[in-house]
């Protein structure tokens, strides 16, 4: 009869260790250029001030580098399943920053979205200076700002969708969403973005169409 090797959970460590906090991988996330991973939240932090990988130096996106970074969630099965109690204590602690924030999924979020210029710089961004711009298309006739109540977990992808039918934008035109002169990529919720940003009730976004 063949016996079962056992591998201990020593030897899968480098596989499963996020080198920026040098803990198991929590949301890990992955570097589409080089396919190396990070917590999430590491990655997102790190990002604010560098473009290259942190392990092998390959260059992100040199504007946008959130876009570099994709949720891992094979990574993520694999880690809750070789890990014992890692996923309990996880589901534990995330519940802890939704009751300070008594925010939940289901709860609903003041929005604000605002038409940006590209070209006015992150400056307008920061000190909220932008007045009156005309959009891209002035046949578009897309108004300075929308007011919006959302449930948190609405995603920024859902967000670019109902500006693209509020404003009969066509495939030529290409929508980004901003904040606080961050480009957002589409998979990030209102809970996210509370999370990474520091969040005074209404979540203030800028968005602009190529």
């Amino acid at each position: 009869m063949n016996e079962t090797n056992r591998i201990l959970l020593k030897s899968l460590n480098p596989h499963l260790l996020c080198v920026l906090c040098a803990g198991y991988y929590v949301d890990p996330t992955t570097i589409v250029e080089c396919l190396h991973s990070f917590c999430r939240s590491c990655i997102v932090k790190y990002l604010e001030t560098s473009r290259f990988c942190p392990i092998c130096d390959v260059q992100l996106h040199k504007t946008k580098p959130l876009l570099s970074i994709r949720r891992d969630k094979i990574l993520e099965r694999l880690v809750y399943k070789i890990v014992p109690g890692l996923y309990a204590k996880e589901m534990d602690r995330r519940a802890l920053p939704l009751k300070e924030l008594y925010l939940s999924p289901d709860d609903l979020v003041s929005v604000v979205l605002q038409y940006h210029v590209e070209d006015a710089g992150p400056k307008a961004l920061v000190d909220g200076e932008e007045e009156n711009h005309d959009a891209p298309n002035q046949d578009l006739k897309i108004s300075h700002r929308k007011f919006l109540k959302c449930p948190a977990a609405v995603t920024v992808e859902l967000l670019k969708k109902f500006i693209v039918l509020k404003y009969f934008l066509t495939d030529q035109h290409q929508v980004e969403i901003i904040h606080s002169t961050e480009y957002l990529p589409d998979h990030l919720s209102l809970i996210d973005i509370a999370y990474c940003f520091e969040w005074k009730q209404v979540i203030l976004l800028y968005y602009y169409s190529l």
